[in-house]
């Protein structure tokens, strides 16, 4: 019989409280956002370290993205241009002046259409996925930018950074138990 690799227990500590996997506290005292968006999880040793609230999650490592992979290695540029897409119908003035940051001449929020929002998936793809998810929170509001993102990506479960084994979970499907 052929043991599964692919589990892993992950463990979080922290002195707040937490108890679920919510957007609410992605970018806040709760997640320092080094390795991307979301709730860092590592190993029972490191949790501790962080607090005397300890919560546990299995997951399926595969389902994570290396968070300083570039995005074109995990995501295809249909799926990044229609998470913009979401995001613009959310709020259009973030990715307006994302789209002239990358030199697209648009004049006016209500004026970036189909075609810049494919033009500027084309140049982002480099971004690291940690970088990228960051600038977007950052633009977006967490809350907004986590809904989409787990929209658009909903087999995703977070970033993960091997040199520091260090899982960074933002899909609420994550389900975890206190210990």
């Amino acid at each position: 019989m052929v043991e599964d690799t692919s589990m892993v227990e992950i463990f979080h500590g922290d002195d707040y409280n937490t108890s679920k996997i919510e957007s609410k506290n992605m970018m806040s005292k709760v997640s320092n956002n080094q390795e991307g968006i979301g709730i860092y999880f590592g190993s029972l040793d490191v949790a501790k370290d962080y607090g005397k609230n300890i919560i546990k999650a299995t997951v399926n490592k595969r389902r994570f993205w290396g968070s300083r992979n570039d995005l074109s290695k995990h995501a295809r540029r249909k799926s990044i241009s229609a998470l913009f897409r979401k995001l613009h119908e959310i709020d259009n003035e973030p990715l307006w002046y994302m789209c002239t940051d990358w030199g697209i001449e648009v004049y006016e929020p209500e004026d970036v259409t189909w075609e810049h929002l494919k033009y500027l998936s084309d140049k982002i793809m480099s971004d690291e996925v940690r970088n990228f998810q960051i600038t977007m929170a950052q633009n977006f509001g967490v809350v907004n930018f986590v809904k989409v993102w787990n929209e658009i990506f909903p087999d995703n479960l977070g970033t993960y950074n091997k040199e520091n084994d260090f899982y960074c979970v933002i899909s609420p499907k994550v389900k975890v138990i206190k210990i």
